[in-house]
């Protein structure tokens, strides 16, 4: 991305001095911030920093105002890279807010997911239990049979003959 700055940096190497920034435009006008030296806003209260350039001509005055007309146009270029900026940003909130929706669903959908499975982890405990239940019951009466099989022999068998 070109900068007015740059601009200027090339139109002082084209024969022109270096841009000499005022000292009140180190400073914010709104909170007295001091700048950062290449902050475009405050840092402290946001406000739009406006530099006073002054170019120090180093050969001619028709030199100086191609100069004024090149930072210019850097000027309305550094506009148009603020447009590019803020589509930029504006295109990655878009996509944050889209992995966030999917994220949001994903969550929903994995909670759902774990009702299901807590729910018939349940059903398979209840049914486990009623097994198991079944099982006892179905032993005893397994022992309460054998018990009286084994009692019928010995009436059988252990009779004393007459």
């Amino acid at each position: 991305m070109v900068t007015w700055q740059a601009d200027v940096r090339a139109a002082a190497h084209q024969g022109f001095a270096e841009p000499i920034v005022s000292a009140e435009a180190s400073k914010c006008p709104h909170c007295g911030n001091v700048y950062m030296a290449d902050a475009a806003f405050c840092r402290h209260c946001g406000q739009k920093r406006h530099q006073v350039l002054s170019v120090a001509p180093a050969v001619k005055d028709a030199d100086c105002a191609s100069a004024t007309a090149a930072a210019t146009a850097a000027a309305a270029a550094g506009q148009d890279g603020l447009q590019f900026l803020c589509s930029k940003y504006s295109s990655l909130i878009t996509r944050l807010r889209e992995e966030v929706l999917a994220r949001q669903q994903a969550e929903a959908e994995a909670r759902l997911l774990e009702t299901r499975l807590r729910e018939e982890s349940q059903i398979w405990e209840q049914e486990k239990s009623q097994m198991a239940t079944e099982h006892r019951r179905m032993r005893e009466e397994i022992a309460r049979l054998q018990s009286q099989l084994q009692g019928e022999r010995q009436q059988t068998w252990g009779a004393p003959s007459r």
